[in-house]
């Protein structure tokens, strides 16, 4: 008989470069820059950062040492042993236009709580007009994946942020062109 595993029992590894220097990293609210392996301030060098399947938000920070978008950017891909996790879906390339980023030229965009008290990187803030869809970079790692930068092309400084949510991967060719409005259970 197989045992049902929940999703805390699944390891995600995300593995990601920042070019140039990434500043923090944050899991669910919680600083996990120090469980991150790979040297933050080398952008050629992968980082990798392994988590449980169960965890709902990744938020990193850093900046590009140049002119932003056309000389840096982050390049992420994430996998679960869990193959219908969300986290398989989490990559800079396929689901740019899922992550959210605040950017700023010279300095961090977002550096203080929103008016209910919560921090950027936590699932809780309220999300303004300081976060958008981040700009496709310049150029790939290793043609793998392609990059994403700021809001704006010259903006160096960037916070991410994805919360990502369970996707079909075959949607149905025929849907129902009339719901039923009261469905049963």
């Amino acid at each position: 008989q197989t045992s049902r595993r929940r999703m805390e029992d699944f390891s995600v590894t995300c593995k990601f470069k920042l070019d140039d220097i990434t500043h923090d990293v944050w899991l669910d609210g919680v600083k996990k820059t120090d469980d991150v392996t790979g040297d933050l301030g080398n952008w050629s060098i992968q980082k990798t950062l392994t988590f449980d399947d169960s965890a709902g938000l990744l938020a990193i920070s850093g900046r590009d040492n140049q002119v932003g978008c056309a000389s840096g950017g982050l390049y992420i891909s994430c996998s679960s042993e869990n193959t219908s996790s969300k986290w398989n879906l989490v990559n800079s390339d396929i689901n740019r236009e899922d992550w959210l980023v605040a950017s700023k030229q010279g300095g961090f965009r977002v550096s203080g709580a929103d008016t209910n008290g919560y921090n950027w990187y936590t699932s809780e803030y309220t999300i303004g007009a300081d976060f958008g869809t981040p700009l496709q970079g310049a150029h790939g790692v290793n043609d793998v994946h392609d990059s994403m930068c700021g809001l704006v092309s010259t903006e160096n400084w960037w916070q991410f942020r994805i919360e990502p949510t369970t996707r079909t991967s075959s949607p149905t060719s025929s849907p129902t062109s009339s719901p039923t409005s009261s469905p049963t259970s």
